[in-house]
Order: C-alpha cells, then sequence, then structure tokens
C-alpha cells in the first residue's frame, strides 16, 4: 500500500510529507472453509487497507511508533474478525529519508 503522509522527526518533513509504503502479512490456518469461496470466511483486505490508511494519516515523528499503531489496530482486526489468523507481520517503508548520504528507503517492522 502506498501512502503520502506527514511523518517525521524534522519540521521540514511534517511539512512537505513523503512517500510512505506499508506491508501487511497476515497467516492463517487454512481448512475446507476456504473452498467455499465467501469473503466472509477469509481475510478483507478492504477492511485492512482501511486501517492503515487511517493511521497513516496520523502524523508522528516516528515511523516506529506509526508501524506499532497500524500493527495493534490490525492484529486486532484479525484477532476478532478472522479467527483463525494466527501470525501477523506490518512493515513501514519511509522512502527516501533525510539523511546525509545516498539512501532510498528505510524501514521499521513488526510481527507477532
Amino acid at each position: 500500500m502506498e501512502f503520502y503522509s506527514y511523518h517525521g522527526f524534522y519540521k521540514e518533513e511534517q511539512k512537505i510529507g513523503g512517500k510512505y509504503i506499508v506491508d501487511a502479512y497476515l497467516q492463517f490456518q487454512s481448512d475446507e472453509k476456504w473452498l467455499l469461496d465467501e469473503l466472509s470466511k477469509t481475510i478483507n483486505y478492504e477492511k485492512v487497507y482501511g486501517i492503515v490508511t487511517t493511521e497513516m494519516a496520523i502524523p508522528s515523528k516516528l515511523i516506529e511508533t506509526v508501524c506499532k499503531r497500524v500493527f495493534d489496530k490490525v492484529k486486532l482486526f484479525a484477532e476478532n474478525d478472522v479467527k483463525n489468523t494466527v501470525h501477523v507481520r506490518i512493515k513501514v517503508t519511509k522512502c527516501s529519508p533525510p539523511i546525509n548520504g545516498l539512501i532510498g528507503q528505510v524501514y521499521v517492522e513488526l510481527e507477532g
């Protein structure tokens, strides 16, 4: 998922914003109910996208804070909506961070 958000430690980052990529990995135990081909029986990624969009719109100084918020909300959703979710991993990538040197991106990842 790609976003233009206003996260960053420096005031300039908070004003001009930047590009972020969020990867959400949800692992679940499958059984014969997946053969029913019903969205209600699996992970609704549209809902996951909505959760991530909401959290990415809240400015934070650190991507660690953003990642933790996204992780907590997605994990709660998965545990309540998709009962057989066993593992969640969220990765928040900041593209072109303002660091002296040639750096394309940095990221933070949480899982559990």
